[in-house]
Parts: C-alpha cells; sequence; structure tokens
C-alpha cells in the first residue's frame, strides 16, 4: 500500500511492529515479501490432527513436527495431492486438536516433487475453517523441510489454496548465508487487492 501511496521503499524494506514482534517486509512490482525467523521444530504425536482430519496412520509419509515461525504450526506430509484435496475437517475437531497440540494451525501438505508442495491451512480459531495462503506456515514448512535435508536449494514453491478453489503460490528462500540450515527466511508472493 505504501508503494502504491508514492512512499520510496526502502532497499530492505519496512519494519512493522506486530503481535509477533518486528517484521521486516517490502513490495516487489507484483507482490510483497516479508521475513521470517526460526523459533523452533518439535516432532509430534500427529494422532489428534489425524483424527480431526479424518485421516490415519497410513496417510503419512514422514515425521509430523510442530514449528515455530513464530507462531506454531503442526506439519503433517501426507501421502499424495489426492488426500490432502480430500480432507474435509469441522472447525470443532481443528479447533480441539490444535488445542491439544499447542498449535495454531494444523498445515497438512504433499510433495509434489523436490522444493514444491501443495499446502492447506486450516486455523486454530480464526473465524474461518481454512485460508488459502499462510505465509507463516509456509515459513515454519520450509525450515522443517530445511532441517531434514529435502531443500537443497533452498527454496521452497507452496501452492495452497486449491482444494478452495483459491488457489495461491507462496515462494520461501533461505535468508544468510546458508540454505541447509537456515534461521532465516524470505516469504514472497504476487498480491491481488481486492
Amino acid at each position: 500500500m505504501l508503494n502504491r501511496r508514492g512512499h520510496a521503499q526502502p532497499d530492505d524494506g519496512y519494519v512493522f511492529a506486530t503481535a509477533a514482534g518486528l517484521v521486516r517486509a517490502g513490495a516487489t512490482t507484483d507482490g510483497g515479501w516479508f521475513q521470517q525467523s526460526l523459533q523452533q521444530i518439535d516432532p509430534v504425536d500427529p494422532s489428534p490432527a489425524l483424527a480431526a482430519l479424518g485421516l490415519t496412520p497410513d496417510d503419512l509419509v514422514g515425521t509430523s513436527s510442530n514449528a515455530a515461525a513464530p507462531r506454531t504450526k503442526t506439519l503433517l506430509p501426507l501421502r499424495n495431492t489426492a488426500v490432502l484435496r480430500g480432507l474435509r475437517p469441522h472447525a470443532a475437531a481443528v479447533e480441539r486438536a490444535c488445542t491439544e497440540m499447542g498449535s495454531t494451525g494444523l498445515y497438512p501438505y504433499a510433495v509434489i516433487t523436490e522444493g514444491q508442495v501443495e499446502a492447506r491451512q486450516f486455523p486454530r480459531a480464526s473465524g474461518y475453517l481454512e485460508d488459502p495462503a499462510t505465509g507463516i506456515a509456509a515459513a515454519a514448512l520450509f525450515f522443517a523441510l530445511a532441517a531434514s535435508g529435502e531443500l537443497p536449494r533452498g527454496v521452497l514453491q507452496v501452492r495452497q489454496g486449491v482444494a478452495m478453489g483459491r488457489p495461491s503460490l507462496i515462494t520461501v528462500e533461505a535468508g544468510g548465508q546458508s540454505h541447509h540450515q537456515p534461521r532465516t527466511c524470505r516469504v514472497s508472493g504476487a498480491v491481488r487487492f481486492a
């Protein structure tokens, strides 16, 4: 918005005070970006999330984790996009699972190819069941995949909102010098003003 109103953007963006702390963000010709830092990643028992989403352990293909960047998201690696797109959770079940797991949202995803995933985000209690684009969840997933060696190029593209007919594409790139164990990342995507 500031760029659209004629304010010159500093090369390293702006710093905004948010409920989650200070966030550096900026604009590109077709969208925007923000920086995010890793807080922590911990393996988690996925049972409450599986029950809320109507899944079985056979639907998973890896270790589930709670990753905070800075808000905690429960990351659930699914077998394929068909399983992901078939999810039909209820808000009350999602809220119960998130509360039990210490999470602000369930983030099931399926790997499409190296560095590309499709994901869905079901927040704990935001007044809506699903979010079509969730930058902090994409950042949390980026950090978890990078920590497990699944992002050798240090870049992740997340397709989200597909199942709800509101597709988005979020790009997450390693910040700093190392993309093998990054502590910061840059989240970006195209933005359309409504």
